[in-house]
């Protein structure tokens, strides 16, 4: 088609998008797109109230929709993104007990005094509040992980500068040893 005839078919399309309504056109060009009655010289006529074609013109489907083409290239790395908010996070190799990745926050993890299994406490470098602590997050894949202020966990005592963290297995209620991670906002 010629430039003209594609500016007449665009008038056409805009014309059926103000006269039928925003979601009739846009349903009729997602599914077939729009019926056009286009002459031997790219002009656009009117079709019968029946959807026929006059003589000489051919009828031509216009804003349909083509194949999916391939996928384009991967983009540019984004920018890095600004530091978080969270006071301290890290992982727990719980058999360890040891620190997985954690923040510079961190400064060690241990067993609670007089616990074997699962009864964790976790201390920091600088003193980080209890109502900070207390809203601590912690999750690990397969077992179940409580958060409890530090001095009332599980019957235990860690200090009150310190984050403690009970596992248990999901079914049983049993304490066990696991990773897990935590983050305290």
């Amino acid at each position: 088609m010629k430039a003209p005839a594609l500016l007449a078919v665009g008038a056409v399309v805009a014309a059926a998008v103000l006269v039928g309504g925003t979601a009739a056109a846009t349903q009729s060009l997602q599914a077939a797109g729009v019926k056009v009655c286009v002459t031997k010289k790219g002009v656009v006529v009117g079709a019968s109230t029946k959807g026929k074609c006059p003589k000489k013109t051919k009828k031509r489907s216009i804003a349909t929709r083509g194949p999916v083409g391939p996928r384009g290239a991967t983009g540019a790395r984004g920018a890095t993104g600004a530091a978080g908010s969270a006071t301290a996070y890290g992982h727990v190799l719980g058999s360890g007990p040891s620190l997985g990745a954690a923040s510079p926050s961190v400064a060690a993890v241990r067993r609670a005094p007089g616990m074997a299994v699962g009864n964790y406490c976790i201390s920091f470098k600088t003193p980080i509040s209890r109502a900070r602590l207390n809203s601590a997050v912690v999750s690990s894949t397969w077992f179940s992980v409580v958060a409890t202020p530090a001095t009332t966990l599980g019957g235990f005592f860690c200090n009150a500068d310190e984050l403690g963290v009970f596992t248990l297995v999901r079914d049983s209620g049993a304490a066990t040893n696991t990773d897990f991670t935590f983050i305290v906002p």
